[in-house]
């Protein structure tokens, strides 16, 4: 493992870290895993916004007034 890191001038846990992703997966698991997130911190859970929904129209007078 040491000289196949040297040839391609990476690191060994970098090389070990690749090696464990190709044994399972082959090529498809050096692509490496999506950073993207698993859910927004922010967003509500979808059970919950239709019924911020319908309260928001039954009492429309509620809140900051609009101005437009």
């Amino acid at each position: 493992m040491s000289a196949l890191c040297r040839e391609f001038e990476i690191s060994r846990p970098t090389g070990y870290k690749l090696f464990h992703r190709y044994k399972p997966s082959g090529l498809h698991g050096l692509e490496g895993p999506s950073r993207r997130p698993y859910r927004h911190a922010n967003k509500l859970p979808f059970q919950i916004e239709p019924a911020i929904l319908q309260i928001k129209q039954a009492y429309e007078a509620w809140g900051a007034p609009r101005t437009c």
